[in-house]
């Protein structure tokens, strides 16, 4: 194991269900990480200062400190993100595994307890279940995948569409990224910018147009 301590702004909202925990899984990540869709850093905490505002983390087991990312720079904004999941006990009903990272694992066609009684299943996706040889291959999920399961408390249910009576298997929810061009650049021979067309749309400013 390699541990760790983290400084942080603040330790969230001070109740039992959204504070920071002994035992609790962390992921450390950045904006590069969120805009290239990569994962960052899991972690478990390992001790809480509240006085100081720090948490000593620890890596899984058979993680090094080849776990750490040496070439980020320790000065740009970095978020802890928790996440809310244990291992549970495996002769439980729908438990949860940890994988070698710490993260929790998917077995599909497996459902898996979340919480309050709400479980998921992980179906192939389409093509790869039309495909006879898809069989083999692991399936693929992106990085930053996620799915809204709306809970209502008045019904003490929650709303997922259905198919004949049976829950419908969807597709993520997202993550979406939406891209615009900035500017067209062209380069000589040698790699040098040799004409620039800005694309960026302005907005008059009219306040600025009324005369005095």
């Amino acid at each position: 194991n390699v541990d760790a301590i983290a400084l942080l702004v603040g330790l969230g909202r001070d109740d039992s269900r959204f504070a920071l925990n002994i035992d609790d899984w962390v992921e450390i990540v950045d904006d590069e990480d969120t805009l290239e869709l990569e994962a960052g850093q899991l972690m478990r905490i390992k001790a809480v200062d509240y006085v100081n505002s720090t948490v000593t983390l620890t890596t899984a087991v058979n993680q090094t400190s080849d776990a750490f990312d040496t070439d980020s720079n320790p000065n740009k904004p970095q978020l802890l993100r928790r996440w809310d999941y244990t291992e549970m006990d495996p002769t439980e009903k729908g438990a949860t595994t940890l994988a070698n990272d710490g993260g929790l694992e998917i077995i599909e066609n497996h459902w898996l307890t979340l919480e309050d009684g709400i479980q998921v299943l992980f179906h192939r996706d389409i093509d790869q279940q039309s495909d006879k040889d898809a069989d083999d291959q692991p399936p693929y999920y992106h990085t930053g995948d996620y799915w809204l399961i709306p809970a209502r408390a008045a019904t003490g249910k929650i709303e997922w569409p259905q198919h004949k009576e049976e829950h419908e298997a969807l597709p993520p929810h997202g993550v979406v990224h939406h891209y615009a061009p900035l500017a067209y650049v062209t380069f000589d021979a040698q790699g040098n910018a040799h004409s620039f067309i800005g694309l960026r749309r302005y907005i008059n400013q009219i306040w600025k147009q009324v005369p005095n």
